[in-house]
């Protein structure tokens, strides 16, 4: 995207510049101090936004917009200005001018502008240039249009379609990053040959995509996967992936484009195989699917009878790649073979599984594992089953009474500002309170209220140290389940050998050595 900054004042033009610059780093900016300099940048660079002042020496902003509504590719025009005068603001809409925003002007009213001229530039595409091809490319009839697709030269030349796609966690970043990235992939392949790219957004929004029809002989492979390696590698270090899906050769592009792209698009599937490294060359031999030989009984006996989860994910990896047959194997195939591995093995330990852990199970099986972008994810999300599962028997194996006794710890640690007592909590793991306390004291060395004493006093402390904390004796008894400051300050002494204050002295003076 280039957008334009006009403004008689150098500082308030230096200003805006950095302002776009900093919230729209791949905008290629240019800067002008009057209308006439920048009536000059409009014809020659054609920007699609322009920022700029009314009040100018020589040609003002309004006689600026003036001349420019004529152009056949007309900008966008927001207009900055110190005066709020209804006149101005009333010129500006009568001259088509986008937005009207006062100076000083706030950096979000600037962003959420550029948001919507983005938004109207990217609607306001469907009935271009771009788009016509795009519909061509997908095979819809362009009887309307057969003469200007027609008319673009290298179409009669034999060659290549490409679909490049780039994909961020933020959608509007991939869009962003398209932009800069297409000038940088036409520099890449145009020593190859002549070549049109054109944008074609992906459905889901996270992902965008550009097409490339290249006109070209056979392409050196090799050549053209080490120059794109080359050219990606800072958006693989951004954290974005970019991935190439080339299609089959065509010996004339204006009749064969259309099943070139169609085989580009499927190349661009198996990028999902990391040893493509993001460049896929369509091959005949892609989509077969081949035979699964996981036996999930001796994944199971090495979770369950052996405890070893890492030999278990090696028997699933191992089979995985075999099915995968070197990034060939259909990946919605390895993906649903991948979900059927878990729900397996679900199924298996069904008898041991609480639902929380089921669902989990559940959330891999049917959400998580189809929506993987690569075959490592889906391998790293069979190991995490895997090692859920492994939990699982290992909990089942401590017994019964470690398990409940390990539960009442964590909800001690977790609740311990709650009314908690020994019948309480017996209550909620349906035990009697006699029989419960003997349990928890086999399992952990003390009495149910030792370890609440513990818990509750450790919280004390830490409060009493911390020098930003600001709370009463009686509120930090009361965070740490006591409602009683009294008897909270007799037990604290009686633990500690000191009274709270005494402590809270001690620490904040560095002096607690020795206060226990």
């Amino acid at each position: 995207m280039k957008l334009l900054v006009v403004d008689d004042e150098i500082r308030h033009r230096k200003g805006m510049v950095n302002m776009i610059r900093a919230i729209r780093p791949d905008y290629k900016l240019y800067a002008a101090k009057n209308g006439t300099d920048a009536l000059e940048i409009v014809r020659s660079e054609r920007p699609e936004i322009v920022l700029t002042d009314i009040r100018m020496p020589g040609m003002d902003g309004l006689a600026f917009l003036e001349n420019i509504n004529s152009l056949p590719e007309r900008p966008r025009v927001v207009f900055l200005s110190a005066y709020n005068l209804f006149e101005y603001a009333q010129s500006a809409i009568r001259h088509n001018a986008f937005d009207y925003l006062l100076k000083p002007v706030d950096q979000d009213k600037v962003e959420a502008t550029l948001n919507r001229i983005e938004a109207q530039l990217h609607k306001e595409s469907g009935s271009t240039y771009n788009a016509i091809l795009h519909a061509w490319l997908s095979g819809r009839d362009m009887a309307e249009d057969k003469g200007a697709i027609a008319a673009i030269k290298l179409l009669h030349g034999g060659g290549y379609a490409a679909v490049t796609e780039i994909s961020a966690p933020d959608g509007q970043a991939a869009v962003r990053r398209m932009e800069s990235y297409r000038e940088l992939l036409e520099r890449t392949l145009s020593p190859f040959g002549p070549l049109i790219t054109i944008p074609a957004e992906s459905r889901d929004g996270r992902r965008s995509r550009l097409i490339t029809l290249i006109e070209a002989g056979e392409l050196p492979q090799e050549e053209v996967r080490r120059a794109l390696r080359f050219a990606d590698a800072d958006f693989w270090r951004g954290g974005e992936t970019v991935a190439h899906g080339f299609g089959e050769w065509t010996e004339r592009l204006l009749t064969g484009a259309p099943d070139s792209y169609r085989t580009a698009r499927q190349a661009l599937v198996y990028a999902f195989y990391e040893s493509w490294h993001g460049i896929v060359w369509h091959d005949a031999s892609f989509g077969k699917e081949g035979s699964f030989g996981l036996d999930t009984e001796l994944v199971y006996e090495a979770i369950a009878q052996q405890g070893n989860e890492r030999a278990a994910f090696g028997l699933c990896k191992e089979a995985f790649e075999g099915l995968a047959q070197g990034g060939r194997a259909d990946p919605a195939h390895v993906r649903k073979c991948a979900s059927l591995t878990v729900m397996k093995l679900k199924s298996r330990t069904r008898h041991l599984l609480d639902q929380a852990a089921s669902d989990r199970l559940n959330e891999a099986a049917l959400t998580v594992i189809p929506a993987s972008p690569s075959f490592a994810a889906v391998l790293r999300t069979v190991e995490e089953c895997l090692q859920a599962l492994g939990d699982v028997h290992s909990r089942s194996k401590r017994g019964r009474g470690e398990f409940v006794a390990e539960s009442c710890i964590k909800l001690i640690q977790t609740r311990y500002m709650d009314d908690l007592t020994l019948e309480s909590v017996s209550e909620m793991y349906h035990f009697n309170a006699s029989y419960f306390s003997t349990l928890f004291r086999s399992a952990t060395g003390k009495t149910f209220s030792e370890l609440l004493i513990e818990t509750r006093l450790n919280r004390a402390k830490e409060l009493l140290s911390d020098a930003s904390c600001n709370l009463k004796i009686y509120a930090i008894a009361e965070q740490c389940g006591y409602r009683d400051s009294k008897y909270f300050c007799r037990l604290f002494r009686k633990h500690t050998g000191v009274s709270p204050e005494v402590f809270r002295g001690a620490a904040l003076s560095g002096a607690v050595k020795g206060v226990t």
